[in-house]
Parts: C-alpha cells; structure tokens; sequence
C-alpha cells in the first residue's frame, strides 16, 4: 500500500499548469505516492493535453475519465480508486513544494494522524507569493478544533487518513462553497486533527474575469453548502455553533453580499433573502461573540455589507474601481 493517494481532479486546465502541477509531486519519496488523475468531462483538446502531459513522466500516473459534474464530484470518483493510506486532494492549476512534500511524507509515516492540516501561500502566475497563510506552528500538534472550523476553507490544505473519509461527507451539487463546506464537514465527523507549520500548498491565483449576473438560485449556493454543514448530527455540531455562525456570517452573508452586489447591484429583493437565510439558520447570528473578537468585523467593507447598507458599499466600490482604473492610466 503507498503511503499517499494524490487525487487531482481535471477540467480544461491550460498545458504548463498542470504539468507544474504534476512536476511539483516528484520529490525524492515518490515510490511512495499514488498519483490519481480523473478528467471531469474536459474537451477533446483539453483531455488531449492531459494524456500528453502524463505520457512524459516516467513514474505510474493513472487516469480516469467521468462525466462532468464537479469538483468535488471528481475528487469522489478519484477516492473511490486509491488505494494510498491517506488521501490529498490538489488542484490541477496548483502545485506544492516538492521538497517540503519529503516532509510531510514523512509526518505521516511516523505519527499517522487522522487529519494533517499545513501552511499554504498563494502565488501569480510567475510563482511570486502574494499570500502567505501560516496558521499552524511549526511543531507537530494537536489542533483546536475550533481554530480548526475558522480556518479550514478548503480540502486542498489538509491530508485525511483514508479509512476515516466518508464520501457522503463531500458537498455536491454547488459550485460555490463546496470546498469549505466539505472540509468543515469532515473535520466535525472525525472530530480531531493534527498540525504542523509546513508550507505545503501552492494556490495559484488567476486573473479575475469580467463580472455579470448570474442566475438568482446560484447567488445562494454558498448558503447550501452551509445548510450541508448544520445537517451533521447535532452532536457533531454543537460544541461549534458559534465558529460555524461566525463562518456563516463571513462566507453567507459578507463574502456572498458582495458578490451579489459586485454582479447584481444592491438587489433590495436578493437582500432581504440573504438576510432571511440568516435569521432563519442562524436567529441570533448579531450576538455573535465574533464580531469583537475578529479584527475583520471592524473593517468598512465588512460593517457596510454586514449591516445591509449595500447602497454605500456600492458606490463605494464603484469609486475604487474607477480610482483604479485611472491610476493605471496614468502609470502606462
């Protein structure tokens, strides 16, 4: 049995990044990894330049094809086929760092945790850090579980151990909140993790595209995911209610209300249904302690959209982004 399963789910993703993508796992315990690729449905092209990419390499990589059906619809499918004792999930435009890789390799031989959650940065294009998220300390740990729901956003920064993963547990059918959703969800059914100050994972930030609207029910998929999260056992749930209303109330009502806006406009009509999926799941959602302690409650962009004042945000917005545009002039 290999020690690890990397399963990198594919969808049209560009040549040179997906072979750093699949460069980036050749560390020196190679031997050691299961490298599982599953193609969601790419074009004739797209799935042309996969198998090419692949045939380069001399190490074992398998490939598998499905229908499109998402994200975490692929990364179901590729857990479905490993056979690796614990299970990372990388994104087919990302990459990691193949020698900090040797390191964890070896964490997890050695200790063999539930769940290994790590370090990320997030990169350009040229691999310039733009972000650096050290959240865990250097030392292997135990985690805080509740630090852990705050910051556990995506699948892509933590190892599981293969035996304890659901595949009922990854959320489906979003396209938007799906990743925390179902990272959040399996941390509260396996309910411990471990940590360690490694910077594994390389996210590679693309270039924003050109906002329009969307259909209304997907402005509200992120509130599903959310709904997938409060329909764990209460057992499982309760010892978190207030970081899981702090997260709502980040990714629900601040990150969505902006998106609405940022696309929509202050939709009067789709804020008054955000702000009554908020009364609704979470009724006490104001008093949440949160807000005093998390110095992102205190920004301006944070209070407008978090108060409903989404008129202000607006022009707010509308003005920076003309400042932007004008200082761009300016400097070409």
């Amino acid at each position: 049995m290999k020690a690890l399963s990397v399963i990198i789910p594919f969808y049209n993703t560009q040549e040179q990044l997906f072979r750093k993508c699949l460069s980036s796992l050749m560390c020196e315990r190679v031997a050691e990894i299961e490298i599982i690729v599953v193609d969601d449905g790419s074009s004739t092209d797209f799935a042309k330049t996969l198998d090419d990419v692949v045939g380069a390499f001399d190490v074992p990589i398998s490939v598998f094809r499905k229908a499109n059906g998402g994200q975490n619809s692929a990364r179901c499918y590729g857990v479905q086929h490993a056979t690796g004792r614990y299970l990372f999930f990388v994104d087919s435009d990302d990459w990691v760092d193949t020698k900090a890789l040797d390191e964890v390799l070896d964490i997890l031989v050695k200790r063999e945790p539930e769940i290994l959650a790590f370090n990320y940065c997030v990169v350009d294009g040229e691999d310039r850090v733009i972000e650096r998220h050290d959240r865990w300390s250097l030392e292997y740990a135990s985690m805080d579980v509740k630090k852990g729901v705050l910051v556990t956003d995506s699948l892509c920064t933590q190892i599981y151990r293969a035996d304890s993963i659901r595949v009922a547990d990854f959320v489906q059918g979003v396209r938007i909140g799906e990743d925390l959703a179902s990272a959040v969800r399996i941390l509260l059914s396996i309910g411990e993790a471990s940590t360690v100050g490694i910077s594994l994972y390389r996210y590679v930030k693309g270039h924003a595209s050109a906002l329009s609207r969307p259909a209304d029910d997907s402005l509200f998929d992120v509130a599903k995911a959310f709904e997938a999260i409060m329909s764990l056992p209460r057992e499982a749930t309760s010892p978190f209610g207030e970081e899981i209303e702090w997260l709502a109330i980040c990714h629900v009502l601040f990150w969505n209300g902006v998106r609405i806006v940022q696309c929509c406009g202050p939709d009067d009509r789709l804020k008054e249904r955000l702000f009554a999926w908020m009364e609704q799941v979470f009724p006490s959602w104001r008093n949440n302690s949160y807000f005093e302690r998390d110095r992102k409650s205190r920004q301006l962009v944070f209070r407008l959209i978090v108060s409903g004042k989404w008129k202000a945000y607006c022009r707010l917005w509308r003005a920076k982004s003309v400042a932007g545009r004008l200082l761009g002039a300016v400097r070409k």
